[in-house]
């Protein structure tokens, strides 16, 4: 991770030495990656900090979590991103970037 202008830390693709590429970085070009997450519906996610704070509070910030995690990963680029949640209405991805 690094930290943007605002202070912020940004996510980036890692970099891997993969053994016997001399030290090349992996390309990532053609991966999927695939985000499962609970939806942030109250009273179904984050219940330890809704005991605390409330349902709805929890729920915003699950919901808050996940679209920084989307961003995040799809800002970074070089591969396909798939966001999966539970519940779901439709099977299948819910966002493909």
């Amino acid at each position: 991770m690094s930290v943007n202008a605002a202070g912020r830390s940004r996510f980036e693709a890692p970099s891997y030495d993969v053994e016997g590429t001399g030290g090349a970085e992996l390309d990532v070009s053609g991966w999927l990656v695939m985000v499962f997450a609970r939806a942030p519906v109250p009273g179904r996610c984050k219940t330890r900090l809704a005991a605390r704070f409330g349902d709805e509070a929890a729920a915003e910030l699950a919901g808050a979590f996940l679209r920084r995690t989307v961003a995040s990963l799809a800002g970074a680029g070089g591969w396909e991103l798939e966001v999966h949640h539970w519940p779901g209405d439709e099977p299948g991805p819910v966002r493909r970037a």
